[in-house]
């Protein structure tokens, strides 16, 4: 009877040992893989951020424009000595 049997020299300890190696193994190459995916959205998301800045600055400059342009300046000076009169 015991002739007729195959024995499984490898202990549960070591299967379970190789089991858990497999899992931390997948757990530090999940770990390493969201660590990219978040600083590539980081980085998308620092771009728009300056995209922002810029049209920011387009958006005030008209606007600067024309409250130091002559003409504004004049406008508002002939209303203010009329209402002052």
């Amino acid at each position: 009877m015991l002739s007729s049997r195959t024995i499984d020299r490898e202990s549960a300890c070591e299967i379970l040992g190789a089991k858990i190696k497999t899992i931390e193994k997948q757990a530090a190459e999940k770990a390493a893989r969201e660590e990219t995916e978040k600083q590539k959205k980081e980085g998308s998301v620092i771009k728009p951020s300056r995209r922002t800045t810029t049209r920011r600055r387009t958006a005030t400059s008209p606007v600067v424009k024309v409250l130091t342009s002559a003409t504004f300046i004049r406008g508002v000076m002939a209303i203010l000595s009329k209402v002052m009169k």
